[in-house]
């Protein structure tokens, strides 16, 4: 948990988005790993000033918990592995 730093992310892949977790070592700055959460059309509306990846993820009880609005939830374990998706 300590000196990892967690982002969420959307990345367009021709005509779909993909909704990402990356985890970044804070000392080094080496990503230590990157899992796609889930996979959407890109044509998702959004305001111009956000983005599909603009909620911070959350850690509780050794777990990370996404968001990415309408386009869904999820808890991951530290090591990136998806528990639940919703």
């Amino acid at each position: 948990l300590q000196d990892v730093i967690y982002l969420t992310t959307a990345v367009k892949q021709e005509e779909q988005l993909s909704l990402q977790v990356v985890a970044i070592d804070a000392k080094t700055g080496k990503m230590l790993w990157n899992r796609e959460v889930r996979r959407v059309d890109a044509n998702q509306p959004i305001h111009s000033k956000n983005s599909h990846a603009s909620p911070t993820p959350i850690l509780h009880d050794n777990a990370i918990f996404v968001h990415f609005g309408p386009l869904g939830t999820a808890r991951l374990n530290l090591q990136g592995d998806i528990e639940w998706l919703n």
